[in-house]
């Protein structure tokens, strides 16, 4: 917790199940990624969620522009993930919508 990785700091870890990162960049809103690992038939699915709550008007400009740029980033991060845990990404990313559970409070 609190360690940084480039401009992400650590906001919560739960080994081998979950990974919490608040975006440490200067941006029109507060962004979170948060990794899930689930066990699934024959391995593990990871599951990836960005969050991003907006600050004014810009910032949702800002983050409606980028959709398109996020999904592919997100998507060679996962591709790369899977790669590295000698396995392969079956789908996504996809949107999903918000739910409660989503709210993840930035410090």
């Amino acid at each position: 917790m609190g360690d940084a990785l480039d401009f992400w700091r650590v906001l919560d870890v739960v080994e081998g199940e979950r990974l919490v990162l608040g975006a440490e960049m200067r941006l029109p809103g507060e962004a979170v990624l948060d990794l899930r690992v689930h066990p699934a038939a024959g391995g593990s699915r990871v599951e990836l969620r960005a969050r991003y709550r907006p600050k004014g008007l810009w910032g949702i400009v800002y983050w409606q522009s980028l959709v398109p740029v996020h999904r592919w980033l997100f998507q060679g991060f996962l591709r790369r993930l899977a790669e590295k845990a000698a396995s392969r990404q079956v789908q996504g990313p996809y949107p999903i919508a918000p739910s409660e559970e989503d709210v993840c409070p930035i410090s």
